[in-house]
């Protein structure tokens, strides 16, 4: 009867803690609040962007250029677990996305008025394990673009194109 007594608060306790650390695991990641801005200020650099770059860019290409890019919560979600996934996979610490501005070249089968437009591709960065002495480690300060992880392109855009 005592053996089952403490086995069961055996299990009861291993419950409990098995609870306790998935609670844990559960966690949203801290807000990064240093590197938040305010509406007015995001405001005021797209005013600027629109003003210089913007402008010059519709001009050169002759047709008004893309000028905000749009994913859904889940597509990105989706792709920081694929990323995490592939990475684990590679041995690779991931530690988080390039977003590169690049241009549609007009041999990429891509709908024709997008033809020269700008676009973003999402690109992971991280560092690769390396083997010391039969253990895994990070070389230090070495982050760079994973290549060997699909980048993300294909965000939805405006000014509509049809």
């Amino acid at each position: 009867m005592k053996t089952l007594s403490r086995l069961n608060n055996f299990l009861l306790l291993v419950i409990f803690v098995s609870f306790i650390s998935c609670g844990n695991i559960a966690q949203d990641p801290p807000v990064p609040k240093d590197k938040l801005i305010s509406t007015k200020t995001a405001e005021k650099y797209i005013a600027q962007y629109n003003s210089i770059k913007y402008k010059a860019i519709s001009e050169v290409t002759g047709k008004p250029d893309a000028l905000e890019f749009y994913y859904t919560i889940a597509e990105l979600e989706g792709y920081l677990a694929y990323v995490k996934k592939e990475a684990n996979k590679q041995g690779i610490i991931p530690k988080g996305l390039a977003i590169s501005l690049a241009a549609y070249p007009k041999d990429v089968h891509v709908k024709q008025q997008q033809n020269g437009l700008t676009t973003i591709i999402l690109r992971p960065y991280g560092q690769r394990m390396i083997n010391k002495a039969g253990f895994l480690a990070p070389p230090p300060n070495n982050d760079e673009i994973i290549k060997t992880i699909s980048p993300m392109n294909d965000a939805g855009s405006t000014p509509p194109f049809d």
